[in-house]
């Protein structure tokens, strides 16, 4: 718990807020008791499923306690998809696009899509703020 109290401020969302906490990043959960408890269910949901773990950054824990509830995932080490412009970031909507494809064909569907929530790291697409699916 210290480390998650030694952050820094990386996004702002409306269901939550992300900090950096040294490698990491920690999205805390701003909403409802429900709420939160649907959201760390989606989590343990989606880490089941293998196949669709490489376009998200890995999920190093769920925080879930009386005082702070989220979870940890991986820093994106990346470009955010707003910084793309024109036929490069054509290629990358399409290939986005055949991403959520393939979390359909399981069930899932990733509804927090906005530019701000796409990275590209080492040329691969990657998903943040994972929870809302």
């Amino acid at each position: 718990m210290n480390e998650i109290k030694k952050k820094k401020l990386f996004k702002y969302g409306s269901e939550g807020t992300i900090y950096e906490v040294d490698n990491y990043l920690f999205k805390r959960f701003i909403s409802n008791k429900k709420t939160k408890n649907n959201k760390l269910e989606k989590l343990l949901l989606l880490d089941k499923i293998n196949e669709i773990k490489k376009y998200y950054n890995q999920i190093i824990g769920i925080v879930y306690s009386e005082y702070i509830e989220g979870y940890m995932f991986k820093k994106i080490n990346g470009v955010p998809l707003y910084e793309y412009h024109g036929k490069k970031k054509i290629k990358i909507l399409k290939e986005l696009r055949d991403i959520l494809d393939i979390f359909k064909e399981y069930g899932v569907y990733y509804l927090d899509f906005n530019l701000g929530n796409v990275y590209i790291h080492n040329n691969k697409v990657k998903l943040i703020d994972i929870d809302n699916i």
